[in-house]
């Protein structure tokens, strides 16, 4: 007999079962890994947001921004761009949009407390989402 070379067909079943058996178990952990870089990256937008309102505050005799934040992205001086908020799972399309103080409306963005009359909140950002994290840990507007 002959060896023409090639595989016979139980190989090639065999390659295929364990090529799909290997991506039915790293396909879905690499969507898990997409959702949760997306969300660290929004925990660090928001830090840095904060951070940027407070060196605000401090530059400019302990008053916050009264706009919605384009102050702070007025010549980059304390942030370049007001941050993407991603929050796969929520339905959300991923925004930058600052929306003055009012309540968690679920439209994602960012919400920010402008007002002084509120001395409370009065400076506060938050993001703008009544969902849970992937982990199902926190909401996302109590961080």
């Amino acid at each position: 007999m002959k060896n023409r070379g090639g595989f016979a067909w139980w190989e090639l079943a065999v390659i295929l079962l364990v090529t799909g058996f290997l991506a039915g178990i790293t396909i879905p952990k690499f969507r898990n890994f997409i959702v949760r870089s997306k969300e660290a990256a929004t925990k660090g937008g928001l830090a840095s947001l904060r951070s940027a309102v407070n060196v605000y505050y401090r530059d400019n005799g302990n008053v916050y921004p009264t706009d919605t934040l384009q102050s702070l992205t007025k010549d980059r001086k304390y942030i370049p761009e007001i941050p993407l908020v991603q929050l796969p799972g929520t339905g959300h399309p991923d925004s930058n949009v600052v929306r003055p103080a009012q309540k968690i409306s679920d439209e994602g963005g960012w919400i920010y407390y402008n007002d002084r009359t509120s001395l409370a909140d009065w400076g506060r950002v938050v993001i703008n989402c009544s969902h849970y994290d992937s982990k199902k840990e926190i909401v996302w507007s109590e961080l």
